[in-house]
């Protein structure tokens, strides 16, 4: 089967899986939205969730990069009980830094409630004194992760985030209100326990054990802790955005704009970075692979991973551009969620999602110069990034969150696409005229796209109740439908290439069935 499909049939399965996850994480976020809305105690807790949990998932993110080229290599030259043992090691010393992490932040989280007299930054320190217990389980969480994904066991992986949210759904159905945030705080840390327990029966069926071994002077570690603090800066610059509005939010927009971040950066990381993820998740290990044999087969591996991801994110900008408020509406809009949040929470959405290809290329171009060891270019485009979207912000904060986030999108582009360019240069890849030709397809498939689905949703909103909810659906499974029946009908006429790569692949696999 050809490399290039290969990659869509693995990742589409981890992508299935992931979105399955997805499903329920909306639930659970569209239920503390009908509790808790965006008052002044849902802020304390997404701003100490942002600080905490969202924040250490990022971290952890990078500890699982970091790790997975070492993984690799040992398990390939030194084999399986090498590895294992290697692994051990490593999830005990990073529990040893988890715990010590949580003392010393419960440490300061108490000192600025004795030297606060702000209600909500006193609220806030409480929560995450909660959230923070959380990072113990996201550590191990994570090493698990990476010990199966560097097996090339990703099933497993994809759906780790079922028992979390099952647990919290039904914690927020019966339980939760706005005057117990700070229980749920402690309840989201024994959830995040249950993400790392449903890893060990695949962890056991492909015969890893666990046994208490700790040798911090062991060489190998060097490795990981050479490439984890650029990793991590590197891997964790969406969030780093996020924060990023979120302080000026806090500071100047007042309150409940830092609740409206929360809950359109939860859809938009929901259903981006799924994709996003999901192709790396299976392409990563590849990518380390190729780059101990053949850089020149790498780099062609780059490029058509770059495609793939262009193809799918360039009308899923669209579609959060069209249907951003309808989207905001299904999920969020009851109880306390009211028009104003609505609205809120649709502006910072439809703003997020013009930056989506450029955190795509970013993460494809990361990941790429991690597995060779190399770190200056990403984090330089990354530092850029943050800094430009700094300058941003203080600019556009006058226009409100609106302004606010679109800086956020504006820098991931720029950066991203600079990015781009210097890696292209400095490895000196010939972008072929068909290469070129197939990218202004995807672009032009997507203009087609919003020329047709703009006014076709117009329409039906004149027909149709918005404020109704299966109306509401209608509008936003009519729109989705006729836009992508659209983008694949133009870039069938147009010749693209991955429709024709996923074609031929429909084609082969139908011949398959009938021999």
């Amino acid at each position: 089967m050809d490399k290039k499909n290969n990659i869509i049939n693995v990742a589409s399965l981890v992508i299935m899986l992931t979105l399955i996850g997805k499903v329920l994480a909306f639930a659970r976020d569209a239920l503390i939205a009908s509790r808790v809305g965006t008052s002044f105690e849902a802020d304390a807790y997404f701003f100490a969730n942002n600080l905490t949990t969202m924040s250490f998932v990022g971290v952890a993110a990078s500890i699982l990069t970091a790790l997975i080229p070492v993984f690799v290599r040992i398990r390939k030259i030194e084999g399986k009980e090498a590895f294992f043992k290697f692994a051990n090691n490593v999830i005990n010393i990073f529990m040893c830094i988890a715990v010590a992490l949580i003392i010393v932040v419960n440490i300061g989280a108490f000192i600025v409630r004795q030297y606060t007299s702000d209600p909500q930054i006193y609220l806030t320190s409480q929560i995450v004194s909660g959230l923070v217990i959380s990072i113990f389980f996201i550590t191990i969480t994570y090493v698990f992760i990476a010990i199966l994904q560097s097996m090339n066991q990703f099933g497993a992986a994809a759906m780790v985030s079922y028992p979390f949210n099952a647990v919290m759904i039904v914690y927020i159905f019966f339980f939760l209100n706005v005057d117990n945030l700070l229980q749920f705080a402690y309840f989201t840390a024994f959830a995040w326990g249950m993400q790392a327990a449903i890893l060990i029966p695949t962890l056991r069926k492909n015969q890893y054990k666990y046994a208490f071994i700790l040798n911090i002077k062991e060489k190998r570690l060097n490795q990981i802790w050479q490439m984890i603090i650029p990793i991590m800066i590197i891997t964790m610059v969406h969030q780093n955005n996020v924060n990023i509005d979120n302080l000026f939010s806090y500071r100047f927009l007042g309150e409940g704009v830092a609740s409206g971040i929360y809950y359109a950066n939860t859809i938009y990381v929901a259903i981006v970075t799924v994709i996003i993820y999901g192709i790396m998740t299976v392409a990563y290990p590849k990518i380390s692979e190729k780059n101990l044999v053949d850089t020149d087969s790498m780099n062609t591996y780059v490029l058509d991973i770059i495609s793939i991801i262009g193809f799918i994110i360039l009308p899923l900008t669209i579609g959060f551009t069209v249907l951003g408020k309808e989207i905001i509406t299904m999920i969020y809009g009851r109880g306390e969620f009211g028009a104003s949040s609505i609205q809120l929470t649709t502006t910072v959405l439809t703003r997020y999602a013009i930056g989506a290809l450029g955190l795509g290329i970013l993460e494809v171009l990361s990941k790429t110069y991690f597995a060779s060891k190399r770190f200056l270019p990403p984090l330089l485009a990354i530092l850029s990034i943050n800094v430009t979207n700094i300058i941003g912000t203080s600019v556009l904060r006058y226009y409100g969150v609106g302004g606010i986030a679109l800086s956020t999108s504006v820098s991931m582009l720029l950066g991203s696409f600079v990015f781009l360019g210097y890696y292209i240069k400095k490895h000196n890849i010939e972008i072929s005229k068909s290469t070129r030709n197939n990218f202004f397809k995807m672009v032009a498939a997507s203009l087609g796209m919003l020329l047709l689905i703009y006014p076709f949703q117009n329409i039906l909103k004149t027909i149709l109740d918005v404020n109704n909810s299966i109306h509401n659906l209608i509008i936003i499974f009519s729109t989705t439908l006729i836009g992508l029946l659209t983008y694949i009908v133009i870039n069938v006429l147009v010749k693209e290439s991955n429709t024709k790569n996923i074609y031929n692949q429909l084609v082969n696999r139908k011949r398959e069935n009938n021999v």
